[in-house]
Order: structure tokens, then C-alpha cells, then sequence
């Protein structure tokens, strides 16, 4: 964790969803909000990202694939930022400048000679964890 706690792999989403419930080793912590979900990201929006290495303070969406109103968990949804991480980084927050959680960050993708952060669709993922999002 970006603590240096550990935790225990509780669950994890089914198909192709990345995502996986990690129970820490402290519990849920005092003073946490709800997690208001964006349900549809926007090509071009600022985002934040909170990696554990680093934090970006503005991303851009480059792309985005999703089906808010069909979650099924075997088809892939994504959101593509115009930053990436290091191998620690997977699980970081990215978030709207509003604050609305709109993916998980999962890793880096190198394709017609760009280099973009890729996300997991948070709404996909909390859907499939049946989860209540806190920060």
C-alpha cells in the first residue's frame, strides 16, 4: 500500500475486469468520504493521478471505451491517460478535477509510436467487487 502496510486479497472481478478487493491490514481508515463514481469519462477531461511513486496533478483522457449501462464483465473497458507510472504504481486512483473516481490505473501501453497510462473503468469494477468506493 502507498503506506507500506500489507494487505489480504479478499476478491477479485471476473472476465476481463482489473480489479481486485484488498482488505488492509488496519482496517478501514477514520475520516474517509464516499467516492462519487464517473459514470462517463470524457475524451479530452482533466484527470488526477495518485501513483505511489508520484502524484500527477493534471492528466487528459486520450480515449475512452466503456458501456455504462452494460457492465458485463467480459467485455474490456478502459480509459486512456496521457501519463503512466512505474511497475509499484498499479491500483492508483485517477480521478476527475471534481474529484469523481473514473478508473484504477493498471499499467502502460506502448502502440503507433505513443506511450498512454491505462485505467481500469472504475464503475465497471466496483459494479463486479459489489464495493462501496471511500477515499
Amino acid at each position: 500500500m502507498k503506506d507500506g502496510s500489507t494487505g489480504q486479497l479478499i476478491s477479485f472481478a471476473p472476465g476481463s475486469v482489473d480489479a481486485a478487493f484488498i482488505e488492509t491490514q488496519n482496517g478501514m481508515p477514520r475520516n474517509v468520504n464516499s467516492l462519487l463514481v464517473e459514470s462517463h469519462p470524457v475524451n479530452g477531461a482533466t484527470v488526477s493521478v495518485d501513483f505511489r511513486s508520484h502524484h500527477i496533478g493534471s492528466a487528459q483522457i486520450l480515449n475512452s471505451w466503456y458501456f455504462a449501462d452494460n457492465l458485463d464483465p467480459y467485455n474490456v473497458m478502459r480509459v486512456y491517460i496521457d501519463h503512466w507510472g512505474q511497475r509499484s504504481d498499479s491500483g492508483s486512483l485517477v480521478s476527475t478535477a471534481t474529484g469523481k473516481g473514473v478508473g484504477i490505473y493498471t499499467g502502460q501501453f506502448t502502440g503507433n509510436a505513443t506511450q498512454q497510462g491505462i485505467c481500469q473503468y472504475l464503475l465497471q469494477a466496483v459494479s463486479e467487487l459489489k464495493l462501496t468506493a471511500f477515499i
